[in-house]
C-alpha cells in the first residue's frame, strides 16, 4: 500500500482555499437556471474536499490497523468518488444549461476552469492509488496517467490563474466595464470577497443586477445583507452599470415611474385640501390663504424664518401637543409621520375672536418675529407679518380621517406680546 499518497492528495485538495477563499462560495445564486438548481441540491457537492479526504483517511487508516484491507480500499474509493463528485455533477449540470442557451451558459463558463476540475481528478486518483494493495500494470498505468493529467494542466492552469484586482489596482479610474465594476466595489465588500477572483465577482455582480431588477423587498434585503451593502441605492447599484447596461435603463424607467407616481400622489393631496370648506373669518383679515397641502415629516410641519433648527420649538410643542415656538422657528405637530396635512393661513390686524366649535384642538401661543416672514420648508410663504415683532399664533386642528391630507390645520397670528401659552380646547 502506497499510503503516504494520501498527504499529497490532502495538499492538493487545499490549494483551491490557499489561493482563493472566496472562490469557493457557493453563490446564493439564480436558481432560474435548471441545471445550477439541480447541482446545488445534489447531496455532497457542498462539502469541501480536505474534509473528505481527511475523513477518508481517517477511516482507511483504522481499517487497515485492524487489518480489514477491503474494507478499508472501499472507504478510500468512496472519498475518491466525493472528491471527483462535485466536478462531474458540475459538468453535468453545466452541459445541461449551456445546451439551453442564454444567460446560464455564460454563468457556467464563468463558474467552471479546467485546472480545477482536473485537480479533482488527480486528488481522486492519488486516493485509488493509496488504497491499493496491487502492484504491476494497473498500477504503473495509473501512475503515469496521473503525472499526464497533472503535467497537462499546469499550463492551462498557469494561463487561467485566476486574477485578483485590488481597489487601488493601477489604471482602475480609467477603467471601463468589468474592470471598472471590479474596482469600484472591490473596498466596500466584506472580507469574504477579497480574495474573490475578478471573473466570480463579475459573475456574482450579473446575478445582483436580476435580483435588483426583480425588485423584491425580501430578496434585496437577504442579499444586500450578506455582502453588508444596500442594493436598493448607493455605491453598488451605482457600479453595476458597468456590466448590466440594462440595469441602467431599468433604474432610470423606475425613478420616472415613482415620480409620475408621486406627483400624482402629490396632486390628489392638493386637490382634496382646496375642496375643504373655506373658513369664514368672524373679523377682517389683513392676508389669508386657503388650505393648501403640506408634507409632514417626523410628525410635524415646520416654519422658519431662514434655516430651519426646530428642536426647540418642537420640546415647547410636546408639552402642549400642538404648537411651538422659539425666535423664526415655529413646530406643530401632526398626527401621522410621513402625511400630508392641510393648512390654511389667516393674518389679522388685531386679535380675532376665538373660535372654538368644530375644532379638536385649539392652542394659542407667543411668537417673536426676525422678518415678518415665516415659511415652510419648501420656501412657499405660510404668512407675512407686519415686519418684525412679537405676535401671537392661534392653531386649531380636526382630522377628518386617517387617509393622506385628512388632517387640517388653521393658522391665524396677530399681534400680541404676551408670551405665554394657552389651551383654548
Amino acid at each position: 500500500m502506497r499510503r503516504w499518497l494520501w498527504l499529497p492528495a490532502f495538499v492538493l485538495s487545499l490549494i483551491p482555499y490557499a489561493v482563493t477563499t472566496g472562490s469557493l462560495i457557493l453563490l446564493w445564486t439564480p436558481r432560474q437556471c435548471p441545471g445550477w438548481a439541480f447541482y446545488l441540491d445534489l447531496p455532497g457537492v457542498r462539502v469541501p474536499a480536505p474534509l473528505t479526504v481527511a475523513v477518508g483517511f481517517v477511516v482507511w487508516a483504522v481499517l487497515a490497523h485492524r487489518g480489514l484491507l477491503r474494507l478499508g480500499r472501499v472507504v478510500g474509493w468512496l472519498a475518491a468518488a466525493g472528491v471527483g463528485w462535485s466536478s462531474v455533477a458540475a459538468l453535468g449540470a453545466a452541459l445541461y444549461d449551456t445546451s439551453a442557451g442564454g444567460r446560464c451558459g455564460e454563468l457556467w463558463g464563468k463558474m467552471l476552469s479546467p485546472p480545477w476540475q482536473a485537480l479533482d481528478v488527480l486528488i481522486a486518483v492519488l486516493i485509488v492509488l493509496a488504497v491499493r494493495t496491487e502492484r504491476g500494470l494497473v498500477l504503473r498505468t495509473a501512475s503515469a496517467v496521473t503525472a499526464l493529467v497533472f503535467l497537462a494542466t499546469l499550463p492551462t492552469g498557469a494561463a487561467v490563474l485566476p486574477r485578483v484586482t485590488p481597489a487601488e489596482a493601477e489604471g482602475c479610474e480609467s477603467a471601463e466595464g468589468e474592470r471598472a465594476f471590479v474596482c469600484a466595489v472591490r473596498e466596500l465588500l466584506p472580507a469574504s470577497y477579497a480574495s474573490l477572483p475578478d471573473h466570480r465577482l463579475v459573475a456574482e455582480g450579473r446575478t445582483w443586477c436580476e435580483v435588483i431588477m426583480r425588485d423584491s423587498p425580501e430578496e434585496l434585503s437577504r442579499v444586500g445583507g450578506s455582502i453588508g451593502q444596500s442594493l436598493y441605492s448607493g455605491s453598488i447599484p451605482d457600479a453595476l452599470t458597468a456590466i448590466c447596461p440594462e440595469l441602467g435603463r431599468w433604474r432610470a424607467n423606475k425613478e420616472l415611474r415613482e415620480e409620475e407616481e408621486n406627483d400624482r400622489f402629490v396632486t390628489a393631496a392638493e386637490r382634496r385640501c382646496a375642496g375643504l370648506p373655506p373658513h369664514r373669518p368672524l373679523a377682517r383679515t389683513v392676508t389669508r390663504a386657503r388650505a393648501t397641502a403640506v408634507w409632514s415629516d417626523y410628525g410635524a410641519i415646520e416654519l422658519a424664518e431662514g434655516e430651519i433648527d426646530v428642536a426647540a420649538a418642537l420640546d415647547d410643542a410636546f408639552e402642549n401637543g400642538v404648537v411651538g415656538t422659539s425666535p423664526g422657528q415655529v413646530a406643530i405637530l401632526t398626527a401621522d409621520e410621513a402625511m400630508h396635512v392641510c393648512v390654511a393661513v389667516e393674518v389679522y390686524g388685531r386679535r380675532p375672536p376665538v373660535e372654538t366649535r368644530g375644532w379638536r384642538k385649539v392652542v394659542e401661543t407667543g411668537y417673536t418675529s426676525r422678518s415678518g416672514r415665516l415659511a415652510f420648508d419648501d420656501e412657499r410663504t405660510a404668512l407675512s407679518t407686519n415686519g418684525p415683532g412679537r405676535y401671537r399664533l392661534r392653531v386649531h386642528m380636526r382630522i377628518h380621517d386617517e387617509e393622506d391630507a385628512g388632517q387640517e390645520f388653521l393658522i391665524m397670528v396677530f399681534p400680541g406680546k404676551g408670551g405665554g401659552t394657552t389651551r383654548l380646547k
